[in-house]
């Protein structure tokens, strides 16, 4: 029986330890977060640049894919920074309600990034106005542990602590697609194939899964007159999504009942709180208790 021996082309020994890894897409660069953020060089075994803004330990960070200079990363203090590598300071920093999870940039919109909350929500950033979310996703019943962008921009892909997968368009707050297995366990990792038509799960079960990014897609190679049907099916439901049935149809996915249950609590929270803010707004002064939009409820305006 053959034994292979691999070994290691180059080590990197750091002083602290390290929670996430990026590669740049552009140079010989990656960065590493942990206690500090350490930005090295294939070349040299010891790290080029280290930025420490008074965080908690770094647990996610992500290199921009056109502005190569940038870095962003979330930290255990709920905290989300923004790094340029040609300087030697951190340049923002936002502080959310929860702590966050994932972090990934969109590939077709370099200036917008997704962040994954443990609150069960995502929410988009523009980093030009940071001080409010573009967008908030919401479906997860728990926390979100992975985010990431498919190579086209307009959908990105979630893993949660509730055993389920979701799809959301970048333009909408719902979920288009929800993905889940009796066995599978919490998802602590997922990733888009470069062809934009596959996921591939990695769960705490120990197991890997390939999922089809769209579920009605064939796997075999499709006839002519097998293209020419399912194109003018799929215009047929564009036509018609706005009517009430065909929604309704469109936007039905079977659940475990666990999380069915779980959504329907959060949904009765939600409404059990935007009712209490309602009557408490009637009955006090406005100066006393102003309005907040809903996507500047989650930063901590205390922390700021």
């Amino acid at each position: 029986r053959q034994t292979l021996n691999y070994k290691p082309r180059a080590t990197y020994v750091s002083k602290h330890l390290l929670q996430s890894l990026d590669h740049s897409f552009q140079e010989d660069l990656f960065v590493t977060g942990g206690s500090m953020v350490q930005l090295w060089n294939y070349e040299r075994s010891h790290p080029l640049q280290t930025f420490d803004w008074g965080v908690d330990s770094v647990t996610k960070l992500k290199f921009n894919p056109s502005q190569v200079n940038l870095i962003a990363s979330v930290a255990n203090d709920r905290s989300v920074c923004l790094y340029d590598i040609r300087g030697n300071t951190p340049i923002n920093k936002i502080f959310l309600k929860n702590k966050s999870s994932a972090i990934a940039w969109n590939p077709q919109e370099p200036m917008n990034f997704v962040v994954g909350n443990e609150n069960s929500h995502a929410y988009t950033f523009d980093m030009r106005k940071p001080e409010a979310a573009k967008m908030i996703h919401k479906d997860h019943v728990s926390a979100i542990l992975d985010i990431d962008f498919a190579p086209t921009g307009r959908e990105f892909v979630t893993s949660g602590f509730d055993k389920t997968i979701r799809i959301f368009p970048v333009s909408g707050g719902r979920s288009r697609e929800v993905y889940h297995t009796k066995r599978m366990q919490q998802v602590n990792s997922i990733l888009y194939t470069m062809d934009n038509r596959y996921i591939i799960s990695g769960s705490e079960d120990t197991n890997i899964r390939i999922w089809k990014a769209n579920a009605a897609d064939a796997m075999k190679p499709l006839l002519p007159r097998e293209k020419e049907t399912l194109a003018y099916s799929d215009k047929l439901k564009k036509k018609y999504k706005h009517n009430p049935e065909i929604k309704r149809i469109l936007r039905h996915r079977h659940l475990p009942a666990l999380i069915a249950k779980k959504k329907g609590l959060v949904h009765i929270k939600r409404e059990s709180r935007f009712k209490k803010d309602q009557n408490m707004r009637a009955n006090n002064r406005v100066e006393d208790r102003p309005f907040v939009p809903q996507r500047k409820q989650h930063l901590d305006a205390a922390a700021q």
